[in-house]
């Protein structure tokens, strides 16, 4: 299983497993496609399944701003799906952009309000990292 080093640089290609830490670990850059931005997300559930995994870790600190198509898949298909996997906690680091935080905070509203999911919200891997450690 790979484990995270913060110290060496990561390919942002996919998500993946982070062993040490008991969790799914997904960074997405400034922009991606609507279609690589679901793939990106299918696979964090791919992950969560494969390891049954109830833990996640999502970087979107670099994100931008997020479309309507985005954020429609995150609230009606991604967290449905993510809850019936077995997801019970998430770290979210913040988008640095404006419109990539209320983005991410419109996408995670409905969820946040009304799923079992515990949620938070972190400025730094670190703080995030520690947080899904104590949880």
């Amino acid at each position: 299983m790979e484990h995270f080093n913060p110290n060496s640089p990561r390919n942002d290609s996919q998500a993946y497993f982070d062993s040490a830490l008991g969790a799914v670990i997904n960074s997405f850059p400034t922009f991606l496609s609507n279609e690589a931005f679901i793939q990106r997300c299918e696979q964090s559930l791919q992950l969560l399944q494969e390891h049954n995994c109830s833990r996640l870790l999502v970087d979107t600190s670099s994100l931008g701003v997020m479309g309507f198509e985005k954020k429609s898949y995150i609230e009606r298909t991604w967290f449905p799906k993510a809850l019936e996997i077995g997801l019970k906690t998430a770290a979210f680091l913040v988008p640095k952009d404006n419109f990539g935080k209320y983005g991410m905070e419109q996408a995670n509203k409905k969820a946040a309000e009304e799923m079992p999911i515990n949620m938070r919200y972190f400025h730094q891997f670190e703080e995030a990292r520690l947080w899904l450690v104590h949880t």
